[in-house]
């Protein structure tokens, strides 16, 4: 029984948020940013490389972010504005089931953008590999994905009545796929960053913690509150390291940078550009503590959506 609810609850989530004109929006901005951001000049090719990370990954973990808080606005704040929790909450439907699906189906419309962006990111970094030059002939194949995904989802949605907005960014997703796929088998010579690949993983860590804290003010605020916590949550976890260790100090700072935003422990372009390995434990420690940090922020959010809905407070 909980599990039905809580896939419909998710289902639903997934399927509004996905369907948002800014989901496109900010796929479309990932894709081509990254393209343009990797195509500036470098000095030299390490540096090249190095800046090609930097730039691809701030902006798919920027956008990535945005897309999080639009999509609790749309599906938590929006809904529980209307009245929509109350009319939940009168069905035989669990607190946490209805907070923990509506934030997963959020971070799962995250994931497809994600996927999106690293299919985008290998392909970018084989396009822009030459610091002195760019592959026009694969730009232009580039280029064409996106163009085929628009038409592939204006078709289905005048063919079956598909939601265009979904349509195009799940055909975005796969021909980005399938485009990358087909460069690295068939194109002789074609040098692709696969190990920048480790810092996205992490990044989409970090972004569903992300969206766990901001999730707390979702079901609490209005969507002009929601958003500015979302901007000020991301800067936040940017600094939050050296505030806690420095302010703080000692065990409790240590615990502080356990319970609040943190994102330096996600990224690791800093090693990888060393050419060190990041070992697969410090994966499996990532997981896991961001496991038990968004448990523990869906925990707090659902008890603030308990005492808001059911108590009246």
């Amino acid at each position: 029984m909980w599990l039905k609810q809580f896939k419909a609850v998710y289902k639903n989530s997934f399927k509004v948020s996905t369907s948002d004109p800014f989901y496109l929006v900010i796929n479309l901005a990932v894709i081509l940013l990254m393209v343009t951001a990797a195509s500036m000049p470098s000095l030299g090719e390490d540096e090249h490389l190095r800046l090609v990370r930097d730039q691809t990954h701030s902006i798919l973990f920027i956008c990535a972010s945005l897309a999080g808080v639009f999509g609790l606005i749309r599906v938590v704040t929006d809904d529980l504005r209307r009245g929509a929790g109350s009319i939940l909450m009168s069905r035989p439907l669990g607190s946490f089931t209805l907070i923990s699906g509506k934030l997963l189906g959020v971070v799962s419309c995250v994931g497809i953008l994600f996927i999106t962006g690293a299919a985008s990111y290998l392909w970018v970094s084989e396009i822009t590999h030459s610091n002195q030059s760019i592959d026009s002939l694969s730009l232009t194949f580039y280029i064409g994905v996106i163009v085929v995904a628009l038409i592939a989802g204006g078709a289905r949605q005048y063919l079956f009545g598909s939601n265009f907005i979904l349509s195009s960014s799940v055909c975005l997703c796969m021909l980005m796929i399938l485009g990358v796929a087909l460069r690295i088998a068939f194109v002789n010579n074609a040098k692709f960053d696969f190990i920048g690949l480790q810092s996205l993983a992490l990044l989409f860590l970090a972004v569903a913690a992300f969206c766990s804290t901001v999730l707390t003010f979702a079901v609490v605020a209005d969507s002009a509150i929601v958003l500015g916590v979302g901007i000020v949550t991301f800067f936040f976890g940017l600094i939050s390291p050296y505030l806690s260790l420095s302010l703080l100090g000692g065990s409790v700072g240590q615990i502080a940078t356990f319970v609040l935003p943190n994102w330096q422990i996600y990224w690791v372009l800093e090693a990888l550009g060393q050419g060190k390995v990041v070992p697969i434990a410090y994966f499996g420690q990532i997981f896991i503590q961001t496991s038990f940090y968004m448990g523990m922020y869906i925990a707090l959010s659902t008890m603030l959506f308990e005492r808001i809905e059911i108590k009246g407070n």
